[in-house]
């Protein structure tokens, strides 16, 4: 057993045993992995698991790998990995637990949908939200005694990606034959969820939000007027989906950055800022979720400062290097982190600023960043600051966000049903005069 399980680490234990088909959903920082392989280790110690699947998404391999070598080093475990026949190889092979991505599970299914599992994981099963996709029904497929789902997002979008988590780890209690109301699929599905969120279990410093309201300049605020125009009487033309997202990713940008007249609200608020905590020893994450756009002119701008630049697109050796250059940095120290590396199991407890530059759809995104700093090990009060331009889509975008998440909260605690706006009518929302 790992050592010094916290008592709400070891009531996650007995709830994932209790339950053939069950869904962790704890916020990130609270021990979700460490949590399900001190559950595998109480069956293996009894003589119940001979074989069992964990699936994750490919970049958390490593991170099983580690965790896996640390706390359960007798049990023998397989990365499902290389050419198909290698692959083959591993799947026949005696290991105890098989470690895969979801992309090879999916690849290989018809190869294993025959075989037998003890326990079948899903980490960060909000990936298996759309019941049409492959993946999901690849999962489907797999025969197991025990089915375990573990993320700190069950719903981002609507009631439906909830429902569709629970058709692969329970499916007899959502069967649409049932032709259950709603309000009774959310009681079943919530017996079946232990939630846990960081304030009640962790004994952290207070985290305070606050959002940075900024005028555009004057030629970004001209940009931007010119660019709004043009997408409206492009969106009526053309109302797809794929359409309307494209614009408003301009006009986002728009936001974040004029590249015409090289004018931008964000980054001098961020100049100024940073210029104050210069001389401390803050430590800084600065999220975009456009890093692309974002992070080219920002590491100019804060050239200064010589930010550490971290994006999802860093490869496992990289990105260990650069956080720990992060963390061990004993002065001010500056991060500009990709909205899409926070979900890549990085620590950053040296941070006590976290900046978000822009917004993306759900609150999961910016919750699951500033988590990267207020979590376990955190030392300071952590300020985190949203920066908004005033009169642009960033308003109407961060109404939405704040709607959802109440709506999440509502499925979540069985206060309620209701359902956010799908995206098409998100979009539609945002770009309306």
């Amino acid at each position: 057993m790992p050592p010094a399980l916290r008592k709400f680490q070891e009531q996650g234990v007995k709830f994932l045993l209790e339950h053939t088909g069950a869904l962790l959903a704890d916020e990130m920082g609270l021990g979700k992995t460490v949590q399900a392989i001190a559950a595998l280790l109480r069956l293996y110690q009894a003589k119940r698991l001979r074989r069992a699947v964990i699936a994750a998404p490919a970049f958390l391999l490593p991170n099983w790998q580690e965790e896996l070598a640390r706390w359960a080093p007798k049990v023998w475990c397989e990365t499902v990995t290389g050419t198909k026949v290698q692959r083959l190889e591993t799947w026949h092979g005696d290991a105890t637990i098989f470690l895969v991505s979801y992309e090879t599970l999916r690849q290989d299914i018809d190869a294993i949908v025959n075989r037998h599992f003890d326990v079948l994981i899903l980490d960060e099963a909000q990936r298996v939200k759309n019941i049409r996709a492959q993946t999901h029904k690849a999962l489907e497929r797999i025969r197991a005694h025990r089915k375990w789902g573990l993320t700190g997002t069950p719903v981002e979008n609507g009631f439906d990606e909830y429902v569709a988590i629970f058709q692969i780890l329970a499916p007899e209690i959502v069967d649409p034959d049932l032709r259950l109301e709603p309000w009774e699929l959310r009681a079943r599905m919530l017996d079946r969820t232990l939630r846990r969120k960081r304030a009640d279990q962790l004994d952290l410093p207070p985290l305070e939000r606050r959002i940075v309201h900024l005028e555009l300049l004057p030629r970004q605020r001209q940009r931007y007027e010119a660019l709004f125009r043009q997408a409206i009487h492009e969106c009526r033309l053309q109302p797809s989906l794929t359409h309307q997202l494209a614009w408003l990713t301009k006009l986002m940008q728009v936001c974040n950055w004029d590249p015409y007249s090289g004018e931008s609200s964000k980054a001098e608020y961020l100049q100024n800022k940073l210029k104050e905590l210069e001389g401390s020893d803050a430590g800084v994450l600065i999220f975009s979720c456009q890093p692309h756009k974002s992070f080219g002119f920002l590491k100019e701008r804060l050239r200064w400062a010589q930010p550490i630049v971290i994006t999802g697109a860093d490869d496992v050796a990289t990105r260990q290097r650069l956080v720990q250059r992060f963390q061990n940095s004993s002065r001010f120290v500056v991060a500009l982190v990709s909205t899409k590396a926070s979900g890549l199991g990085i620590n950053f407890t040296r941070a006590n600023y976290v900046i978000h530059y822009d917004h993306w759809w759900t609150a999961s995104a910016r919750d699951q960043a500033e988590g990267r700093a207020h979590r376990l090990g955190q030392l300071r009060p952590v300020l985190a600051w949203g920066l908004c331009t005033t009169a642009t889509v960033e308003e109407k975008v961060l109404k939405i966000v704040d709607e959802k998440a109440d709506s999440v909260e509502r499925i979540l605690t069985g206060d309620g049903i209701e359902l956010p706006l799908t995206k098409q009518k998100q979009l539609v929302k945002v770009l309306e005069v």
